[in-house]
């Protein structure tokens, strides 16, 4: 770089600028910027940490005889800036909003201090002439080390892995922040990336369920919107390595995405992406390919990104209105446990794409609560439409195809078995290979799969139900009672514990215990409670 260049480069993060050429670097690539943008982020930089004006910015960049609509050019130019750099209003890292103010670059800034070495004068080069020469070969030789240790360096660099996360690391999705007024993005483009990644058997993240026990315990409700502050505090609460943050930005018709990777403890940038979609109906496509990218940088090899990476218009839709209602469905019927709720968001999703495979399984599982033979009919649907989902989405809807609609329970045991190989820290498998031996009777088996799954997804309710089941069921009650203990210090209360807690009770005769659990349960699961009354009553 030559000096005039180096007095004239400001960096920021990733970012270089010089302020001579206009040119905008990150990580060394130049990016396109356009000149109203690049002004402002000039100004900006000339004074780090201070307000700008408005009234400034119209002096320098919007001058008086070339004035038009002066508030609109300038929140265009800096929604341009903050898409250039990946930034976000709401959540920014560089350019901070002042309202009714200005603006601020919040971001430290810092310029290269390489300095040319001392030219000696002609009276000194003269005076020294006799030492020159001996200078001059050491300096060589210096030289010759010096290239060679960083040639050395350079090797090692090149060599080295240095992965962002390992195979052992969780992480935690947070909502995108979403600055284009368009709701159609909202909650929908945490799902479709969220579906990209679990293809993954490198990378696994925090399930939905552990996340609503997370933010009960943070005193949010289970659907709260996971903005990065609060999926911060999720990631540092599950003990996880990195926070996904998100974002959406649009330029006319070309829409912005951002995919970032942050340490939830030092907050410092794991590895991020950013691309641009040529219109809304690519965006889900885009976001596809950046989040492989992002996969990569974070550790994954490039052989089992490659292998597990179904396109975004087979994984889930195409159409970015049934992911948005579909999205929605799952949070209905897993955060507020709503299922007639949800089942008409999920046939919404399926009016607006029929070939949407997991619309139809969640669909089935929603009527299962309901109707048993809308349920069979859905889980069919999905089990034709198979060839269009993911290896793990497969997993799951051939399994519900067997034990639901065929009922060979062996099949859908193989199914189970094949799942957990491929994706060993998926709870969901653990918890449904545990629930299958329960069904045939291998209650060693079960109680191993509800460990496991408790490993993965502390405090469960509905494994510890499992797990109380298959130690009644092999007459190891003291164990049992040690569980169910357990859960009730976790506060753990849903249907599936009860009824095995109380079915211990009954066991050992303890009207109390029974009455405790009857009392439970009393309007909160129907007529469950009754049900296990009404048996004993019988027995009895």
């Amino acid at each position: 770089m030559e000096a005039n260049d180096q007095h004239s480069a400001t960096r920021f993060g990733i970012f270089d600028l010089n302020t001579r050429s206009g040119e905008l670097r990150k990580a060394g690539t130049r990016i396109r910027i356009q000149d109203q943008p690049l002004k402002i982020l000039m100004a900006l930089l000339e004074q780090p940490g201070a307000v700008v004006t408005r009234e400034e910015l119209k002096r320098r960049i919007w001058p008086d005889e070339s004035f038009g609509d002066f508030d609109h050019a300038v929140n265009v130019a800096v929604a341009k800036l903050r898409a250039a750099l990946a930034d976000s209003a709401d959540t920014p890292r560089y350019v901070e909003t002042l309202h009714r103010r200005g603006y601020r670059f919040i971001f430290p800034v810092t310029q290269p201090t390489e300095q040319s070495p001392p030219v000696p004068s002609s009276g000194s080069a003269l005076k020294h002439s006799a030492r020159a020469s001996h200078l001059t070969t050491w300096t060589a030789i210096a030289a010759v080390l010096l290239t060679a240790s960083w040639a050395a360096y350079g090797w090692r660099l090149f060599h080295q892995k240095t992965y962002a996360l390992t195979d052992k690391d969780t992480i935690v999705i947070a909502d995108f922040t979403n600055t284009t007024g368009d709701p159609v993005f909202d909650g929908t483009l945490r799902q479709g990336l969220a579906v990209q990644l679990d293809q993954s058997p490198f990378l696994s993240l925090i399930s939905d369920e552990r996340v609503k026990q997370t933010l009960r315990l943070m005193s949010q409700p289970p659907d709260a919107r996971l903005t990065p502050q609060i999926a911060q505090q999720v990631c540092q609460r599950t003990a996880s390595a990195a926070a996904l943050e998100g974002s959406i930005a649009n330029l006319g018709n070309q829409y912005v995405l951002g995919l970032r990777a942050v340490n939830c403890t030092t907050g410092d940038t794991l590895a991020e992406e950013q691309a641009t979609a040529d219109g809304k109906e690519k965006v889900l496509k885009t976001l596809e390919q950046t989040a492989a990218r992002l996969r990569g940088k974070l550790g994954e090899s490039l052989m089992t990104v490659q292998k597990f990476n179904t396109p975004v218009d087979e994984v889930t839709t195409p159409s970015l209105e049934a992911l948005q209602a579909y999205s929605l469905g799952r949070t209905t019927m897993i955060d507020k446990e709503d299922h007639l709720g949800a089942i008409q968001l999920f046939r919404r999703a399926i009016q607006l794409d029929p070939n949407f495979a997991m619309a139809y399984a969640s669909l089935g599982l929603a009527y299962s609560e309901h109707s048993e033979k809308d349920s069979t009919a859905n889980y069919r649907i999905a089990y034709d439409l198979r060839d269009r989902v993911s290896d793990r989405e497969r997993f799951y809807i051939e399994a519900h195809y067997y034990e639901s609609v065929t009922g060979d329970l062996e099949k859908a045991r193989q199914v189970y078995e094949v799942w957990e190989k491929t994706y060993p820290r998926d709870d969901i498998a653990h918890f449904n290979l545990g629930g299958n031996a329960l069904a045939l009777g291998d209650f060693e088996k079960a109680a191993k799969e509800a460990k496991e799954t408790l490993k993965l997804l502390r405090g469960d309710c509905l494994s510890y139900g499992n797990l109380i089941s298959a130690y009644v069921n092999m007459n190891r009650l003291a164990e049992a009672h040690a569980v169910a203990d357990e859960a009730e210090e976790r506060k753990a209360d849903c249907f599936h514990f009860q009824v095995y807690r109380y079915q211990l009770a009954f066991l050992e005769g303890d009207q109390a215990g029974m009455a405790r659990m009857v009392a439970a349960s009393a309007g909160k699961w129907g007529v469950g409670s009754l049900g296990a009354e009404a048996k004993t009553a019988a027995y009895i």
